[in-house]
């Protein structure tokens, strides 16, 4: 029963452990707060807005996954394979960001004309210009990079 407890805690404490241990809080946080708040969210926007708001969320969904591009499977391979030379992980790391940078500007250049041209989406525009930011967010945020290192828990702390 020792060793078992000894084991246990030698786990616990390595890198994987950790890593293991982080990605599960965060991914249980994914489950557990949407349920706290979107009955509040319903309660206060009402369900037309509230609607309003979810179909925004979800367009500008499409365009985080555009500019994410697969440099969350690309990127990550690379700089793990490449994590001990700095100076190989400064420049996929530019490259990574420059790549995504162009990306942003795509799609939000594609964002404005959809708002140009569709009457509806020009009704909401402040609302898809505002969420555009989750975009931005996934261009700033080098997930990719914290997942090459292997630092997840910095990845969940920031997440969360």
């Amino acid at each position: 029963m020792h060793n078992l407890y000894k084991n246990i805690r030698f786990g616990i404490n390595s890198t994987i452990g950790k890593n293991i241990i982080s990605l599960y809080l965060l991914q249980i946080s994914y489950y557990v707060l949407p349920l706290i708040t979107v009955p509040y969210l319903v309660r206060v926007l009402g369900p037309e807005k509230f609607g309003l708001v979810a179909f925004g969320q979800s367009l500008v969904a499409f365009f985080a996954l555009f500019v994410n591009y697969g440099f969350d499977l690309t990127a990550t391979r690379e700089i793990s394979i490449k994590r001990r030379d700095d100076k190989e992980v400064s420049r996929i790391s530019c490259g990574v960001w420059i790549a995504k940078a162009l990306l942003c500007l795509i799609g939000f250049s594609a964002l404005l004309l959809m708002i140009l041209f569709v009457r509806k989406m020009n009704e909401i525009s402040l609302l898809l210009i505002i969420l555009y930011g989750i975009a931005v967010g996934n261009m700033l945020f080098p997930n990719w990079l914290f997942l090459g290192l292997e630092r997840m828990k910095a990845i969940s702390i920031i997440n969360l």
